[in-house]
């Protein structure tokens, strides 16, 4: 609000006495100057006969001193100085009670704005307003509708303190192991919003040794490994396969929608895997004159059996089967399984010839032995964010494994281990 200062001319008092024939004396003050100059002088009064007291002094101008009184007989008193404020705004938009700009209205152009109060889930908006020249917040907080802050974890101040989900309770982090079998609709524990699988594929069984030297099938692959993780949302299914049962031409079980079980052995070329396809498995050795192994797909291809000359004939052994997830019906991870190990021969009952060795998981080929030997299975595929074969029938990372699991059949048509599964939650 501007102000200025401005002169007003004082209007001169009339001062009068009345002399002996009641004839009337007059005086006029003269207004002071705006700037403060000088008092004006009041004319005396006149009397015939006596004496009359002199007029007053003008009444006080604005800046300046009010006339001085009638100098005859007696003199009237010099009005004091005045230097009242005249305001000059155009508006009144400062809640302060005050009538700014001098229309007879208190505040009227205070223009309100928006608050904002509470917190987490019970903020709420609200406006100032101005009341008798004060302003007045009428923000008022929401009522939490809990008194904890849990126990789900929502990423809300439920219960208004704060503090974000600090009574929720913390995913279990604790590592889940799973052995051969179907575990449909795995339960996720509280808050917990991602997951790892890690996964190892059934294992292949040696092949059947022959000869009076007791030659030795070829062993069975070890099961692939594979990792991945993942978004826990959906329905959680997980399939751990089975190693190639004990006893020649049984394959792995636990074979699930994808088919991945093992190839059986058998006495011509060997089984494929469960699901009868060729991509992307391991091959099956070839040998010259006994039978190949199988390829393997998902599940591990069956062992060939041998080729006996005037002599007994090893069958080959089974292929494991795949271990996978899936999620909502997607794969996610799968590990192939290992290939069986070929049969071995004999050579008029006498001489024995062994069978190759079965392809490791994760497409590893069998091998060749000899050419009457039986020919190794190969190994299935892989799929995850990392994958990794074994060496030579041990699994990768054998040692976050039970003993055995995984692990290709070394013997007289042993049994390959058994797939495995390991899922942790995380946040």
């Amino acid at each position: 609000m501007d102000y200025e200062l401005v002169p007003l001319s004082g209007d001169a008092v009339t001062g009068g006495g009345l002399n002996s024939t009641g004839v009337t004396g007059s005086l006029f003050g003269t207004a002071g100057a705006s700037d403060g100059g000088a008092s004006g002088a009041g004319n005396s009064s006149t009397s015939t006969t006596g004496e009359a007291p002199g007029g007053s002094g003008g009444s006080d101008g604005i800046g300046g001193s009010g006339g001085a009184g009638g100098t005859t007989d007696a003199s009237g008193a010099g009005g004091s100085s005045s230097t009242t404020a005249v305001t000059t705004g155009s508006d009144d938009v400062t809640c302060d009670g005050l009538d700014d700009d001098d229309d007879g209205e208190l505040d009227e152009d205070y223009v309100g704005s928006a608050s904002a109060c509470g917190m987490g889930a019970c903020q709420s908006t609200g406006l100032l307003r101005c009341v008798a020249g004060s302003e007045v917040d009428d923000c008022v907080p929401g009522s939490p509708a809990s008194t904890q802050d849990g126990p789900a974890i929502n990423g809300i101040d439920d219960d208004c303190d704060g503090q974000v989900d600090e009574d929720a309770a913390a995913c279990d982090t604790t590592p889940r192991a799973f052995l051969p079998g179907e575990h449909l609709g795995l339960e996720v524990p509280a808050n917990c919003s991602q997951a790892t699988v890690r996964l190892w594929g059934g294992a292949g069984a040696s092949g059947e040794p022959e000869g009076v030297l007791f030659q030795l099938g070829g062993r069975g692959g070890a099961g692939g490994y594979a990792e991945a993780a993942f978004a826990v949302s959906g329905t959680l299914d997980l399939y751990v396969g089975g190693g190639a049962d004990r006893g020649c031409n049984l394959a792995g079980g636990v074979a699930g929608p994808l088919m991945a079980g093992g190839g059986t052995g058998n006495s011509d070329e060997g089984a494929h895997g469960g699901d009868e396809l060729v991509v992307g498995g391991g091959s099956g050795a070839l040998p010259a004159s006994a039978s190949p192994g199988g390829n393997g797909h998902y599940g591990g291809g069956g062992g060939g059996e041998g080729d006996a000359v005037m002599g007994l004939s090893g069958r080959g052994g089974g292929g494991g089967a795949a271990s996978y997830l899936l999620v909502d019906g997607t794969l996610v991870a799968l590990a192939g399984g290992g290939g069986g190990g070929g049969g071995a021969a004999s050579i008029l009952l006498v001489v024995g010839v062994p069978g190759g060795d079965g392809g490791q998981g994760c497409a590893g080929d069998g091998e060749v032995a000899d050419a009457s030997g039986g020919g190794g299975g190969g190994g299935g595929v892989c799929i995850g964010d990392v994958t990794q074969q074994g060496n030579d029938g041990t699994p990768f990372d054998a040692a976050s494994l039970p003993s055995g699991q995984a692990a290709g059949g070394a013997g007289s048509c042993s049994s390959g281990g058994g797939g495995y599964a390991i899922v942790t939650f995380s946040t």
